[in-house]
């Protein structure tokens, strides 16, 4: 039988054509899923026991307490009576359901006392209370990490102007001003590295921002933006090979360079700053006496990412596509043109937090 070169056979056009699809079969072969198994990616069971019918149903002072977290409000807007956003008993599973809002991981049922017994699947604490510069140090301190704010004990002053402050801040708790050359060719131990950028503040009427990376094992870059999950790549699956890259960064244009860091020694505390209301939910149950628990997830739950993906997965910002589709976050000051502050990576200084206490309008 003949053999048959198809490269040899084919016209130059002909051949320009195969040679683009093999570039593109590369590239989509260089793609993969996003990284969500590690320990900042946790996800929590959350159970209140022997509730009574009327604490169940009617909630505290008629507030509901024993329904899913409000990250997401579409579904309990579809209920006369919230609580019916979870599963029942007699109720199976529905991830379209899930997927569409119309219910949320959560679920209840009578015991044989004729209480109610609750659980649902949430996010844990360090999902919710760690920002990108936590996670780029890899250390877990209970709420937003700021530069500086470990070693000196002073909040990161606002706007963010250029790097300056930024790295100032990072050597000033730990870090240690690294190369390029040093970040892709000498392996670390009880350290790695980390990266800065900034996005500049555009005007008065805007704080500005900084954002982390952090190198992982496989020479890819991840990072978490506030209390969403962290990530290796952008949307479509792409794998963040080099965070200078003109794409890497979204808008933070000002790159501000590497740092190596050590974890155990890295001086980071928290400032107090998260978004998520569920710690306050499962304080108010045990201020009512109800008797509750927190159990770690070996996984990811799927009915809960399938709840909370547009939450907690899809809501990005650097390639472009930041659209929080929920709005249930906690009150925070609002910008010039109205709309509400949404960025989760941004640092909290304790002004900004008196202001946002206070309704002002005109700090973010």
């Amino acid at each position: 039988m003949p053999s048959f070169n198809i490269l040899r056979s084919c016209k130059p056009a002909q051949l320009a054509a195969w040679c683009a699809l093999l570039l593109l079969f590369v590239q989509v072969t260089h793609q993969a899923p996003t990284v969500y198994n590690n320990k900042f990616n946790k996800t929590c069971r959350y159970a209140a026991y022997n509730i009574s019918a009327e604490l169940f149903i009617n909630g505290i002072d008629g507030g509901y307490a024993f329904i899913a977290p409000l990250e997401s409000n579409i579904a309990v807007n579809d209920y006369l009576q919230p609580w019916k956003a979870c599963f029942g008993p007699n109720e199976q599973v529905d991830m379209k359901l899930l997927q569409s809002g119309k219910k949320l991981p959560c679920f209840y049922k009578q015991n044989k006392w004729g209480n109610y017994d609750y659980w649902e699947e949430n996010a844990c604490d360090i999902l919710i209370r760690t920002n990108c510069y936590c996670y780029a140090v890899s250390k877990y301190v209970g709420s937003y990490c700021e530069p500086g704010l470990g070693s000196t004990g002073k909040p990161f002053v606002l706007p963010v102007k250029d790097c300056k402050a930024a790295v100032e801040g990072v050597v000033a708790d730990g870090g240690k001003l690294v190369d390029r050359w040093t970040v892709y060719n000498k392996p670390t131990t009880d350290s790695h590295y980390m990266a800065l950028a900034v996005k500049p503040a555009a005007d008065a009427g805007d704080s500005g921002d900084f954002h982390f990376w952090k190198l992982d094992a496989d020479k890819t870059w991840s990072y978490k933006a506030g209390d969403t999950l962290s990530r290796n790549s952008y949307r479509n699956g792409t794998l963040i090979r080099d965070i200078e890259a003109a794409d890497a960064r979204g808008a933070y244009t000002s790159f501000c360079g590497y740092f190596e860091v050590t974890p155990d020694s890295h001086k980071l505390v928290g400032n107090s700053y998260y978004f998520s209301n569920l710690p306050a939910r499962f304080k108010l149950w045990r201020d009512v006496a109800v008797k509750g628990s927190v159990q770690t997830l070996d996984k990811i739950s799927p009915g809960w990412l399938a709840a909370y993906k547009g939450y907690y997965a899809d809501a990005g910002w650097e390639d472009g596509l930041y659209h929080r589709s929920q709005a249930a976050r906690m009150a925070m000051p609002t910008s010039r043109n109205g709309h509400p502050h949404t960025y989760s990576v941004r640092p909290m200084s304790v002004e900004a937090k008196a202001n946002a206490a206070a309704g002002a309008s005109n700090n973010v």
